[in-house]
Parts: structure tokens; sequence; C-alpha cells
């Protein structure tokens, strides 16, 4: 018996050891070098990096699947940091709780108004809280929309927003870019 045992442990880790084309993405901002996002994703090519100010931007399209990866490091500005310092001293929340740029993109969306099958997780002490909404229609055209998002703190005066989409959105799309998120990482 305990050799079926050994032998079904080693075939797992070998199926482990075949999974490991997986490619791993990183992403860091230029002033920021220290820190680095990482997420698995094996279709992706190369990413275009653009400033946005003092902001930084990566986006790509998977060539295989058509789902669009982007990643925004985004600059607080003085009032932003001064309302965040209000919000942790008013909630008791950590210095690097992904809470402040959840809530913050959440509220702001432009297009909460279409989303539907709107779900969040994560905790308010991880690196990372998590949003998923869909968007059916948008214009009068149905598009099927699937967008996933991963929001955290970077130091005192950073966010940085993972958004996954893609349009005509099919079941296999929808778990290829949920797994992904659940294997995303911070590196502070």
């Amino acid at each position: 018996m305990k050799r079926f045992f050994f032998l079904g442990l080693l075939l797992s880790f070998l199926s482990l050891g075949l999974a490991s084309d997986t490619k791993i993405l990183s992403f860091k901002h230029p002033d920021k070098s220290s820190t680095i996002i990482s997420l698995p994703a094996s279709d992706f090519t190369e990413f275009k990096e653009e400033w946005k100010g003092k902001h930084y931007y990566y986006i790509s399209q998977s060539s295989q699947s058509g789902i669009i990866c982007s990643l925004f490091f985004y600059y607080l500005s003085e009032a932003e940091q001064k309302a965040l310092l209000t919000m942790r001293e008013k909630f008791a929340v950590p210095k690097t709780s992904p809470a402040f740029p959840f809530t913050y993109y959440t509220t702001s969306s432009k297009v909460s108004k279409d989303e539907k099958n709107t779900f969040e997780w994560g905790t308010v002490d991880g690196d990372f809280m998590f949003r998923h909404a869909d968007i059916e229609e948008m214009g009068g055209s149905k598009i099927h929309q699937k967008n996933m998002f991963a929001y955290a703190m970077i130091g005192d005066d950073m966010f940085a927003t993972v958004h996954l989409s893609k349009l005509l959105c099919k079941p296999q799309d929808s778990v290829a870019m949920r797994s992904m998120l659940q294997a995303i990482t911070l590196k502070r």
C-alpha cells in the first residue's frame, strides 16, 4: 500500500515538473525597481511599456487566447496621500493594505453601471484584493467582456492594478484569467 502512495506522490511531482513551461511575467515601476509584481502567463509575448505622466503602464494581448493583460502603477497625488493617511487612522488597517487601491478603483469606475456578476475576494491584510466583473452589453452591442483585477498598495504613495480582460469571453478564458490572478505575487 505504501508503494502505491509513494508512486502516486512521485507521479504528482513529475506532472508538476511538466507544467513548468509556464512563463513568469515580472513588472516593476522604474522608480521602485525593488518592488516586483509577478504572474504566470505562458502565451503573452512582448509588453508595450509607456509613461503616463509619472505613472507607468504595461499592456499586451495574448496571441493565443486574445486575453489582454495590463498593469498600471499609479502615483498618488499629495491630496490622495493625505486622504489615505486619514483612512488608515480611521479604519486601523495595515499600511500596505490592498483595501486602499481596491476601494479607490471600484468606487471610481466609469463602467460600473454596465457591470454584472461582480465578485470580490482577498483580505485587507494580504498583498492583493481582487475583483471580477462582466460587461454583457455596451452602447447597445453585445460584447460579453470579462474583467478581472488585482489591486496592491506599493509603499505609501503608489497603487498597482493588474487588469485582465477578454471580449467574447468563453469559460476556458475565464478559468485561465482566474488562474493567473490566483498565482500573482508581490515582492517588496
